[in-house]
């Protein structure tokens, strides 16, 4: 007779008032490219009031696997801290506890531009918009990245991606600037 699985337990989070502090700050932070740590920090707030993973999903709409993750990668942050010699320990601060609730470096979707579809599209850039039946003068870089998925170069891009090895590139052969003067960046007064 088989034994019945017993659900995983959650890891148990236990703050004391400086961390609660430095979540509840990062959890009213304005800043909007912040979103992932605040809903992280959420995370660590509910577990540490001794919510249930699906408690913590139902309650801030954060998926349970994620709440999971986020929890327990925090708990064996927050070990191997607590575990350390006193006198060696960082104190508890806010950059500490931003590091914890970060992405690992090196996660996320490779680049997946060839050399060769880079050249292509610094060869349609190159062209006038006109020539391929648009009523421009310049390319945009969410039009140019429109091109080269509607000429089968690449089949997804986005346009920020494009920007980003556009931008400061000329290729010899242009005589214009491949995106418009007012996507350039702009030197500041007193800048040389």
């Amino acid at each position: 007779m088989e034994e019945p699985v017993m659900p995983s337990m959650a890891a148990p989070i236990t703050l004391d008032a400086i961390a609660i502090a430095i979540l509840s700050k990062i959890l009213r932070s304005r800043n909007t490219a912040g979103k992932a740590l605040q809903a992280r920090a959420q995370i660590i707030l509910g577990a540490a009031e001794h919510f249930t993973n699906k408690q913590i999903q139902t309650q801030y709409g954060i998926e349970e696997h994620r709440v999971a993750m986020w929890r327990n990668r925090f708990y064996e942050f927050h070990e191997l801290w607590k575990q350390l010699d006193p006198a060696l320990r960082p104190a508890m601060n806010e950059k500490l506890i931003r590091t914890w609730l970060s992405d690992k470096s090196g996660r996320g979707k490779k680049p997946t531009i060839t050399p060769e579809q880079k050249a292509m599209i610094l060869a349609v850039a190159c062209e006038p918009p006109s020539q391929s039946g648009y009523p421009h003068t310049h390319w945009t870089d969410r039009l140019l990245a429109a091109e080269v998925i509607k000429r089968g170069i690449i089949e997804s891009i986005a346009f920020q991606t494009v920007w980003s090895f556009l931008k400061g590139r000329r290729p010899a052969t242009a005589q214009k600037p491949i995106l418009p003067e007012g996507r350039r960046k702009r030197k500041r007064p007193g800048e040389v």
